[in-house]
């Protein structure tokens, strides 16, 4: 089992937990209730603040080869996801197909091709994901649909 790294908050909080369970063991050695409630105490401190540390990792997490992949190629995963089942985008059971339809185009990919998508997810990883794929922009001209829009309720809201 490999060992546990913690942070020196961590280790601070846990020497004095030790301090404090020899004391306790030494007065209260044959009172399980007591140790067992000490236990308790410590393993869910440790539990709480390991899910914390799993949060702020999962937030910071880094693009990967296959997120670059998917996201450059969203047209064409859709177009095998339509193959696949006559199930609409955003209907409960899309999800699956679409996985399913992303991961047989990436293993279509060539050594040289997939290379490009590790090389880009470093990339967006340094530099940060490029303002286009943040928007997810489906194509050109959005910009005169979207500001049609907006002047549309700008009227309703006689604004």
């Amino acid at each position: 089992m490999p060992r546990s790294s913690f942070t020196k908050e961590q280790i601070t909080v846990l020497e004095g937990v030790l301090d404090e369970y020899r004391e306790i063991a030494v007065h209260h050695e044959n009172d399980i209730e007591v140790m067992k409630k000490l236990q308790n105490s410590v393993r869910n401190w440790l539990n709480n603040r390991s899910q914390e540390l799993t949060d702020e990792e999962a937030y910071f997490q880094k693009t990967n080869w296959f997120t670059v992949f998917t996201s450059e190629n969203g047209d064409q995963i859709k177009e095998e996801t339509r193959k696949l089942t006559e199930v609409a985008p955003g209907s409960p059971g899309y999800v699956q197909y679409w996985r399913k339809a992303a991961s047989a185009l990436s293993k279509t990919l060539s050594n040289a091709e997939r290379q490009t998508y590790v090389d880009m997810a470093v990339e967006w990883n340094t530099k940060g994901v490029p303002k286009d794929v943040q928007m997810n922009i489906p194509s050109a001209g959005i910009g005169e649909d979207v500001s049609t829009v907006r002047h549309q309720d700008d009227d309703v809201l006689g604004i």
